[in-house]
């Protein structure tokens, strides 16, 4: 009969350890671990989800770097880094890519920065920018090279701010 009661429990109890929801890491290829563990060491993944992009399977990994940094990755099942953006402070935007910026628009203000890195190592800066207060037109992400040349504009998307 003790036997029996502590074999409840014990069944009762995996059971409930087994209905918590995963580690947000845990869906993530070992792989894909690694290189977000050696791009970012002592980084929290707060998300891992596969997505397919031209018919290919892709790791979309969301993070918190030990700066407190927030950053998204996309990866290959092998564990190549396909892109990296990362949230930046307006500080940390190169001061060419913001003179250019303030070149062309003197009277908006930035909301939000970005910083873009591609396998090739070509980096680029997205500022979503708004009309200084009392305009009421929507907001605008520009793009801009690493060395402050502009390359577009496109309309906000606000689907893109689910990194926090």
């Amino acid at each position: 009969m003790k036997y029996t009661r502590i074999l409840a429990i014990a069944a009762a109890g995996s059971l409930c350890l087994a209905s918590l929801p995963a580690r947000a890491g845990d869906d993530c290829p070992s792989a894909v671990k690694q290189t977000v563990e050696k791009t970012f060491p002592g980084s929290s993944v707060k998300k891992c989800e596969i997505e397919k992009h031209d018919g290919k399977d892709m790791y979309e990994v969301k993070l918190r770097t030990k700066e407190g940094a927030t950053t998204r990755m996309n990866l290959d099942p092998a564990g190549l880094v396909l892109l990296t953006q990362q949230y930046v402070a307006v500080e940390g935007v190169p001061p060419v890519v913001m003179k250019s910026y303030r070149t062309k628009y003197p009277d908006y203000k930035v909301v939000k920065t970005e910083k873009w890195t591609y396998p090739d190592g070509k980096v680029t800066y997205r500022m979503t920018y708004a009309p200084k207060e009392g305009a009421t037109a929507t907001k605008k992400t520009v793009v801009y090279s690493n060395d402050g040349t502009f390359m577009e504009e496109t309309e906000y998307n606000a689907d893109d701010d689910d990194m926090d």
